[in-house]
């Protein structure tokens, strides 16, 4: 296969993956936290991970929890866990990433 077909191609999956992760949803109400989870007693981090506050991703058109979790940590990059934000209309949840340190 061209390289150039190659190139083509591999843009093309970035620009539709970066478009699916960015995927937002407006609610009118945030969701409340599965009663499973709310109280739940969450492990100390390792030396190498850290523990991640719970979250929300966008699932099937409505927002799903995410418990906490253990992640690897990136060097030259600090975590910053996702919020809820306040727009027109409701609700939108901004998810967590990773920035430069």
């Amino acid at each position: 296969m061209p390289i150039f077909v190659k190139l083509l191609l591999a843009s093309a999956l970035f620009i539709f993956s970066t478009t699916v992760a960015s995927a937002q949803l407006v609610v009118k109400e945030k969701p409340e936290v599965p009663a499973a989870f709310a109280k739940r007693d969450l492990p100390a981090p390792g030396a190498c991970c850290l523990l991640t506050k719970p979250s929300w991703v966008v699932k099937d058109g409505a927002y799903t929890y995410l418990p906490a979790r253990e992640v690897k940590k990136r060097p030259g990059f600090r975590y910053v866990p996702g919020k809820w934000k306040k727009v027109k209309g409701g609700w939108l949840y901004v998810g967590d990433k990773w920035v430069e340190a």
